[in-house]
């Protein structure tokens, strides 16, 4: 049987924080968009991008807001 050894774990800093931890904010909201492919798409998720909560530990000061994007 070949060793296989784990990889290392991801860095949090490029994961989003919905995929390794558990929010507790007492609301959600849930928004779908149909995206053409394009430079308009492209701009709209590029625009997001700095807002993505990511899964850093944010210790005391937990974001009041946080967003998380899904692509399909």
């Amino acid at each position: 049987m070949p060793n296989n050894p784990m990889p290392p774990p991801p860095d949090p800093r490029l994961v989003q924080g919905i995929i390794l931890r558990g929010y507790t904010h007492p609301c959600s909201c849930h928004m779908l968009f149909t995206l053409q492919a394009g430079p308009g798409a492209a701009g709209f998720i590029r625009a997001l991008m700095p807002y993505v909560q990511s899964a850093q530990d944010w210790g005391d000061a937990k974001p009041d807001r946080m967003l998380n994007i899904g692509l399909t």
